[in-house]
Parts: C-alpha cells; sequence; structure tokens
C-alpha cells in the first residue's frame, strides 16, 4: 500500500470530527482543538453514564466514527444509568476539567456542547436524549 492511499472512511470521520470541533471553538470562542476535544469528551461521557444503556446506545450511533469511540471509551454499560442530580452531573463534569480554564460556566458548556452535537447528527435524537434526563438536567440545558 503506498503511502498516498487513504481509506476514505477514516478520511470522512476525521472530517466529521475536526468539524464538530471546530464548531464547538467557535461556539466558546476558543482558539484550541485540544480545549474543544476535552469538553466534548467530558461532556459525552458524563451524558452516557447518564442514560439508559438502550438511549445511549441510540445516542452513539448517531456520533461520527472517531467521536463514537472516544464517546465509548472506558464505558460500562453494566453500571448505567449512573442517578445523578443537576449539582452531581456537574461536579462528574468539574472532576474531569477545571472550569476556570474553559472561562464558562459548566452549565454552559454542556449546553453548548449538545447544541454543537444537535447540527451534526439527527436533531430529534437531543430531544430524546433531554426527555430521558431528570428534570432539573433537563432545565438546565433548555
Amino acid at each position: 500500500m503506498e503511502a498516498k492511499e487513504h481509506v476514505h472512511v477514516f478520511d470522512t470521520t476525521l472530517q466529521k470530527t475536526n468539524e464538530i470541533l471546530k464548531d464547538i471553538e467557535d461556539y466558546f470562542g476558543w482558539k484550541d482543538r485540544n480545549k474543544a476535544y476535552l469538553a466534548l469528551r467530558v461532556v459525552l461521557h458524563t451524558l452516557r453514564d447518564r442514560l439508559p444503556v438502550e438511549a445511549a446506545a441510540a445516542f452513539g450511533a448517531q456520533l461520527p466514527m472517531l467521536v463514537k469511540g472516544f464517546y465509548y471509551d472506558g464505558w460500562k454499560p453494566s453500571a448505567a444509568p449512573l442517578k445523578m442530580s443537576k449539582a452531581e452531573f456537574i461536579g462528574e463534569i468539574e472532576r474531569q476539567i477545571d472550569p476556570l480554564s474553559f472561562e464558562q460556566k459548566t452549565e454552559n458548556i454542556v449546553k453548548g456542547i449538545l447544541e454543537v452535537i444537535e447540527k451534526h447528527i439527527e436533531p430529534a435524537e437531543i430531544k430524546k436524549i433531554k426527555n430521558l434526563l431528570p428534570k432539573d438536567i433537563r432545565e438546565m440545558l433548555a
């Protein structure tokens, strides 16, 4: 195989992932792809762990292949869903990122990430996911 050859599906998922990360950067006014990746990964993991297994899998199926890979990384479906209040949900995200270094309230990071993802998947999927969350978390995302 020559170095010039590419596997189209890998090129496509890399492009789609970079589009999502760029959209996150633009949404928050960041100029840091690593910050966008970390925020995306942490929010997706926390959301995934809070959802029932079937809903988490249906949501994951909508994501580009590369995003899907880190979405599922470390998942323990037998432990899902983790019951979390809004404070625990926010706390779990803050345990993994320093919100001060992001210069955003954690609630805004979660809301922004989901707004960006909604542009890249079936829009009805985000609505389904929100409806499965407890009222206090769902209201934070409204």
